[in-house]
């Protein structure tokens, strides 16, 4: 699940369920191991500690980073910066 998703789902008071994957609205945050109304398993959990869930493999955050390149450090020549300060005046 994304990190997105996972502040909506928190925010919405869902509950998923380890064993099945089925979700139910009206779960408190801090549920842990409740029982399944699809399953009857207890491993229904509440989005309220993002540790267990990235622990759980459940959450992943954010994008990794992109590489930057030589482009993106660019910089301005002395050249440039002395036509910009001839137009300024």
């Amino acid at each position: 699940m994304s990190e997105t998703d996972w502040r909506e789902a928190r925010g919405d008071y869902l509950g998923w369920c380890e064993a099945c994957g089925s979700d139910r609205g009206g779960r408190e945050p801090d549920v842990r191991r409740y029982e399944c109304e699809a399953c009857a398993r207890r491993t229904v959990f509440g989005a309220e500690d993002p540790g267990e869930w990235i622990a759980n493999g459940w959450l992943e955050l954010g994008e990794p980073p992109t590489e930057r390149t030589d482009e993106d450090f660019k910089t301005v020549s002395d050249a440039d910066l002395e036509a910009y300060a001839q137009r300024e005046r």
